[in-house]
């Protein structure tokens, strides 16, 4: 009898969040030692199977859900961060040398996975992970001069519609279910992940934005730079 309830509750279970990744990009406020960081895009990825190569456009982090949240809520599954790139904003010194550091996974040159948990509600969510790094000198395949592991852990909002503007690709943050939105999953607003082990570490993520946002970005990006060339030459 337990068994056969065991099955009928388990049969009226729905899946509220599909697999699928979040594409997320760094924030201002973000700090890694005691120093801000700046995302770096991670380009193109590779999602395997029918969706295969795409351009994340800025995204800088990337982060899998590999199973459905399903009711009742809340529910927990696992995450993986499976790309994150980051850079100093200005010329640092961590023990190499003054010069411009860089943050990159262990798992990109096949060192251990940087995992952890998502645990979903209705509106919230809360997540924990292992983030296994690499400080790396002067470019994203620079000399690794540091490697360690922190603990994080963050808390946000979540909606099944994307805000304006969002990064979309069918089959990967949109359309999980492959007919609608209803088992998406986006961020509503920036979340902070905080280091508990100590003060100097907090990673600021929002949703990454779609091309015309970010052109528009970089355009002012450049004026701005234009008008401080011109003081300094001024």
């Amino acid at each position: 009898m337990l068994v056969a309830a065991s099955c009928v509750a388990s049969s009226h279970a729905a899946t509220v969040v599909g697999v699928g990744y979040d594409l997320l990009r760094t924030a201002p406020g973000t700090q890694f030692m005691g120093q801000p960081f700046t995302g770096v895009p991670i380009g193109i990825f590779d999602f395997g199977g029918s969706i295969g190569v795409q351009n994340l456009g800025l995204t800088d982090t990337l982060i899998y859900r590999s199973a459905p949240v399903e009711t009742p809520l809340p529910d927990t599954v696992p995450i993986e961060i499976v790309a994150l790139q980051l850079m100093s904003v200005n010329p640092i010194d961590l023990g190499a040398g003054l010069g411009t550091h860089y943050i990159t996974l262990q798992s990109a040159r096949g060192g251990p996975a940087s995992a952890g948990t998502v645990t979903v509600d209705n509106t919230t969510f809360d997540n924990a992970f292992s983030v296994f790094y690499d400080v790396r000198f002067g470019a994203l395949n620079g000399p690794i001069i540091l490697s360690d592991v922190l603990d994080f852990t963050g808390s946000g909002l979540w909606s099944h519609d994307a805000e304006p503007g969002t990064f979309l690709i069918d089959g990967v943050n949109h359309l999980l279910n492959g007919v609608d939105i209803s088992t998406d999953f986006h961020l509503a607003g920036p979340v902070t992940h905080i280091d508990n082990s100590g003060p100097g570490h907090a990673h600021i993520v929002i949703s990454t934005p779609e091309p015309q946002h970010y052109a528009l970005g970089a355009v002012l990006g450049l004026l701005a730079f234009a008008g401080y060339r011109r003081l300094r030459l001024g």
